[in-house]
């Protein structure tokens, strides 16, 4: 073989190793950051119902009725992604009902 072709060929085999190597690094990468972000949820939703807890237990403390505040204060609007794909769902189900009362109504004819 060809010394050139011959360095060549183990260049490329390095170099596909390297991104193999790179690649797997990654996605152990993107998986722990995945579960850093959960363990970071998680963590948040702790904190409020001890918040919620603390600010029942002044409430109680000074005579008070605690009124918890609405939702936990994330707003939705239609630029939301989430909403849209709501939107977009509640669409298809309105559709698919409309189409279930059609084959009812047939069926109630036979």
């Amino acid at each position: 073989m060809n010394n050139k072709l011959l360095f060549g060929l183990m260049l490329l085999l390095i170099i596909g190793i390297e991104i193999n190597q790179i690649t797997s690094v990654a996605a152990q990468s993107n998986s722990t950051l995945a579960s850093e972000i959960n363990g970071l949820r998680t963590r948040v939703t702790q904190l409020e119902t001890e918040t919620r807890s603390l600010r029942q237990l002044i409430a109680q403390q000074n005579g008070q009725n605690y009124v918890p505040p609405p939702g936990n204060n994330t707003q939705i609007g239609a630029s939301d992604p989430m909403f849209e794909r709501l939107a977009t769902l509640v669409i298809e189900l309105k559709e698919r009902v409309v189409e279930l009362e059609k084959r009812l109504e047939e069926i109630e004819k036979n």
